[in-house]
């Protein structure tokens, strides 16, 4: 072709075109001048390698070699190029072997691909996106905690996660194709076959709460999030998100009955009794029973509140086992039981009442070592304008009354009831009550002690330790050295006693004496670091006495000591722990009885 009709060409071309010789442009057309952006006197005295990516000038050189040593006749290469502004630009290369001006040239057409690229990469980059993010969301729906699942539209399920297998106990290719029906209870069928046709019908989302049946029968609770499928703007199916919530259900159930319940005794609590009360205010044969544990407080600083609970559980069941169908019984208090009765009289009242005496006794004669003892009042409405509230306040005072008359005789019971739990610990076996009671008298009669001081000292030698009812037996009659905590424990007994007897009118006499009997002459006794006369007379004489009645008797823990022996341990402790006079008047006591032949009180 002449070189002429390359110039024609170069000039009508779209594309931009050069002719490659000997390394550089010898020919240029406008269009090349326009993506470069340099002129044609600046590209005629450039190499064309300058206008080529370093990464890809290699390969252009190879491909400038093979066509001129005519081992191919055309080719055509994508690579990078660059213009003035020394921007990027993709190109695809068409490069073809001519001759020009007599010589082996190359014909190279550039098209500039550098947005069809951008555009390229973008989808390819968008695809990557969309495949990341439905990884993902496989990911997400396989691994979430709730419940994920699709139905076509005869409400089988196509698709299942992992997490329902657990759940409900199946493995996916049972639950595949099968309708969402099989697995809710015979009662929800209906229900749900409803959902599922609204779904299909109404393109609009549905939250509700629903029962599942696990493969074992048993029930669990499920939220359920319905959304419709829609393909090309037909529903196809639904998807189901579905949360187990029966753990949070029963937590719920829960909260609930424990705000309606009294967690020791099982019964209503105080709040739900308020609400009873409302629902009959209508009813003008109502009526209020009330029953008070008598004692409960006594029990509590002796025995402990384990002993306290086991009494008020002892209470709630012998009261529930008198009541009849649509009454309601409620613990309403620390002490405090009560029972409504709708539409009664009198006579139903006193049924009631009669029945749960009768169990009280049957529960006492089983269980003689905690006795159970009820103070009871009961009040009818009668007329219509009485409140419940009235009604209430009625039957509380009936029972106060009640709790006056016999309260007392029912702590004086428990107080014989612990005394009795000490006797059977050998800790004031019948021996060493009478011989203390015994020694107690006889020296207070011989330092010339009035008679209430003696009647005092007769009841302190009998019940001095009766606040070791509410030290544990393994710290009581340990053998070895006691823990700080357990010695701690062993002081508390002074501190014990000193409450019981203030609950009884016959030993609040000696209450004071309780509490101080184990203070020592030096101030280093216990619980109140007394010392010297600070110390009640009766206290510092049951302290000498005890101590020798028990030095001189035998323990499973010790021998017994001789007379002797005693005398001079006590002798010893003159001073620091006993009041040094009262030493030495117990010793002469002693003697004077031993000389006129007393030695059996020794």
């Amino acid at each position: 072709m002449p070189d002429s009709h390359y110039e024609v060409i170069f000039d009508s071309s779209p594309l931009p075109i050069y002719v490659y010789q000997d390394h550089a442009f010898k020919l240029v057309n406008p269009k090349m001048v326009e993506l470069t952006g340099f002129s044609r006197e600046e590209l005629s005295a450039m190499p064309t390698d300058e206008l080529i990516y370093p990464e890809d000038r290699e390969q252009i050189i190879k491909i400038h070699r093979e066509l001129l040593e005519a081992e191919t006749a055309s080719t055509q290469y994508e690579f990078r190029a660059r213009n003035r502004q020394e921007e990027e630009r993709t190109v695809r290369g068409f490069f073809t072997r001519i001759t020009f001006q007599g010589r082996p040239a190359i014909l190279v057409q550039w098209m500039d691909i550098t947005e069809q690229k951008k555009a390229e990469q973008k989808l390819q980059k968008n695809k990557s996106r969309l495949k990341a993010r439905v990884t993902y969301l496989n990911n997400l729906i396989e691994n979430m905690n709730e419940v994920f699942f699709t139905y076509n539209t005869k409400g089988e399920i196509n698709f299942i996660n992992k997490k329902t297998l657990p759940n409900i106990g199946y493995q996916a290719e049972e639950l595949l194709g099968k309708h969402v029906c099989e697995f809710v209870p015979e009662a929800y069928k209906n229900s749900i076959r409803e959902r599922i046709k609204a779904r299909l019908e109404y393109i609009e989302s549905e939250n509700y709460e629903t029962i599942v049946l696990h493969k074992d029968g048993s029930h669990r609770n499920v939220k359920i999030n319905v959304s419709p499928i829609i393909k090309e703007e037909k529903v196809t199916g639904c998807m189901v998100l579905a949360e187990d919530i029966t753990e949070r259900r029963k937590n719920e159930e829960q909260l609930k009955y424990l705000s309606l319940h009294d967690p020791v005794t099982g019964l209503y609590n105080r709040r739900y009794f308020q609400q009873a009360m409302t629902w009959l205010e209508g009813d003008d044969q109502a009526g209020v029973l009330i029953c008070d544990v008598d004692g409960l407080k006594l029990i509590n600083d002796t025995l402990g509140h384990e002993s306290g609970d086991e009494l008020l559980i002892a209470a709630a069941k012998v009261i529930t086992a008198g009541i009849e169908p649509g009454q309601i019984v409620a613990r309403i208090g620390g002490d405090e039981f009560s029972i409504l009765f709708p539409a009664t009289d009198q006579e139903g009242v006193q049924r009631v009442a009669q029945r749960i005496q009768q169990a009280v006794a049957a529960y006492n004669n089983v269980n003689p070592e905690l006795p159970l003892s009820l103070s009871m009042g009961y009040a009818l409405k009668k007329r219509q304008n009485k409140s419940m509230t009235d009604l209430y306040r009625e039957a509380d005072n009936y029972m106060y009354r009640q709790k006056l008359h016999h309260g007392q005789s029912a702590r004086n019971a428990i107080v014989q009831t612990l005394k009795k739990a000490l006797e059977g610990r050998d800790f004031i076996s019948d021996g060493h009550a009478l011989r203390m009671q015994q020694m107690v008298e006889g020296l207070a009669s011989y330092m010339g002690l009035p008679e209430w001081s003696v009647r005092n000292l007769r009841l302190l030698a009998q019940f001095h330790d009766i606040g070791k009812v509410g030290v544990p037996d393994h710290i009581l009659f340990k053998q070895g050295s006691l823990e700080p905590e357990e010695r701690m424990m062993i002081h508390r007994h002074s501190e014990i006693g000193h409450r019981i007897a203030l609950s009884v009118p016959e030993l609040m006499p000696i209450a004071d004496c309780i509490l101080k009997h184990h203070e020592w002459w030096n101030g280093k006794g216990y619980p109140l670091g007394l010392k010297e006369e600070e110390i009640p007379l009766e206290s510092r004489i049951l302290g000498i006495v005890d101590a020798y009645e028990s030095m001189t008797n035998e323990r499973p823990y010790r021998r017994a000591m001789s007379h002797q022996e005693a005398i001079r341990e006590l002798n010893r402790c003159s001073g620091t722990q006993f009041d040094p006079k009262l030493v030495s008047l117990f010793i002469l006591y002693l003697e004077i009885m031993n000389l006129k032949g007393g030695s059996d009180n020794l």
